[in-house]
């Protein structure tokens, strides 16, 4: 019986809650996570000087996709799947690559490329789970702290309506702070029962508000289809070039690495540990996912970050809430409708919540740095040393522009620039020749707790 299997019934993970707990509490992660889905789609079909119906199409193929890939990780299907409370939606770290791309190459080279990465991913998916012994809690901590630092300007630009280099307007800042302040009051004088989707319950209210004084325009929600759906090739006949997407896939076997300290920190979260089995179920499942969403033109999906927030807000275990955001997902990619009502929220209401949901992302690798021994100067100096160098890319966005542009790639992204250094230095310190064992390592830093 593998690792994955042998969880008992008391097992919060595996706990089904009520059809009220899982609507409210999937759609808290919905809310989080949809605006992030749709952005990548949108922004590449602009870019491309695509039309508004294959934009549409796009989208929907990237919700659905994002919906059963979410589907399939948490409740898991032979070796593919995490089992753990996780939410699945496009990389945004393809954007750049996959526009180039599309401008070199064509569009038809463009899917060509998601669907050779999401094969590359289910290749190296097995090699992948074996090092999760190269990731302690050092460069786990680290890296959900850089994850957390480099999303909260995502939120910032919602509440300034994208023109975050302009004072941000009263309104905004008001619709911003109200939610925050909403969902505080309500996580403050709810029962017990209902704090769990006081986040949800706040964005309704604040949406709510926002309406009645005209801030809130629904009227275009019923425009439009109601029902859609990509076939396959429908953005032309596949053109398969390795030497168009070696970029692509380079980085995606990058992203990995990244996805892997995530597994194991929603892990540490719900309290099961994330074996290597977990690691390479997961990533199967992204890599599946890409694979077949890539023939009906979605783009290369992994595990999203931001949603460990909302499990350290909202404590909540179970892998079936996540199973229920993806239901919403699928429902939202067939009728767009649903998705125009999501999308009709005014972004300094969503950008109020996910500024202190990806702060929480920080929030929460700090926890898990508490659990090492920062006293001791190796460990301090990996901290250190690797927030630092994420650092670079978010002050001095042109810092590497002289490289090479595969490197680009990597290091301009804060979390693999900074999860990469913390990598090597892990292994330079603790897996060397004369160094601790891993197991060892493993003790202190339980011990440290």
């Amino acid at each position: 019986m593998s690792q994955m299997e042998k969880s008992t019934a008391f097992d919060p993970v595996d706990a089904v809650p009520s059809a009220g707990q899982l609507g409210a509490l999937g759609l808290q992660h919905l809310f989080v996570m949809y605006a992030g889905t749709v952005a990548v789609p949108y922004v590449i079909g602009r870019a491309l000087g695509m039309s508004g119906v294959d934009i549409a199409q796009m989208i929907s193929a990237n919700t659905i996709f994002a919906g059963l890939g979410t589907i399939l990780t948490t409740i898991g299907m032979w070796k593919f799947g995490a089992r753990l409370p996780i939410v699945l939606g496009p990389s945004a770290n393809v954007i750049g690559p996959l526009i180039i791309i599309g401008k070199s190459y064509g569009l038809a080279t463009v899917w060509s490329t998601c669907v050779m990465a999401g094969a590359a991913m289910i290749i190296c998916a097995p090699f992948i789970g074996r090092l999760r012994r190269f990731f302690p809690p050092v460069v786990m901590g680290t890296m959900l702290a850089l994850v957390g630092i480099m999303l909260v300007p995502i939120g910032v630009r919602l509440i300034t309506n994208f023109k975050p280099e302009q004072p941000v307007l009263a309104v905004n800042l008001v619709m911003a702070a109200g939610t925050v302040a909403i969902v505080g009051l309500l996580m403050r004088f709810l029962p017990q029962t209902l704090r769990q989707a006081a986040i949800l319950l706040g964005l309704v209210v604040a949406t709510f508000i926002a309406y009645l004084f005209g801030r809130a325009d629904f009227s275009h929600v019923l425009q439009g289809a109601l029902f859609g759906f990509s076939i396959p090739s429908h953005f032309g006949q596949f053109d398969f070039d390795i030497t168009a997407a070696i970029s692509v896939i380079i980085l995606m076997v990058v992203l990995m690495f990244e996805v892997l300290p995530q597994l194991v920190a929603v892990g540490e979260m719900v309290g099961r540990q994330a074996t290597g089995e977990h690691v390479q179920g997961g990533i199967l499942a992204d890599g599946l996912t890409s694979l077949i969403g890539g023939l009906f033109g979605a783009f290369p999906l992994v595990t999203f970050s931001q949603n460990i927030g909302v499990l350290g807000l909202t404590r909540t275990r179970s892998r079936y809430i996540a199973t229920a955001a993806g239901v919403f997902l699928v429902i939202l990619g067939l009728f767009p409708p649903l998705g125009r009502l999501v999308a009709a929220i005014p972004g300094p209401i969503i950008g109020g919540i996910a500024l202190v949901m990806f702060t929480a992302i920080g929030v929460v690798g700090i926890k898990i740095l508490n659990r090492v021994d920062l006293g001791d100067p190796q460990n301090l100096f990996i901290v250190a040393t690797s927030l630092g160098v994420g650092f670079i890319p978010m002050v001095a966005p042109n810092f590497y522009n002289s490289w090479p542009k595969d490197l680009q790639t990597i290091l301009n992204s804060p979390v693999g620039a900074g999860l990469l250094v913390a990598i090597l230095l892990n292994l330079l310190f603790n897996h060397l020749p004369g160094m601790a064992p891993a197991e060892e390592i493993a003790a202190k830093d339980k011990a440290a707790a």
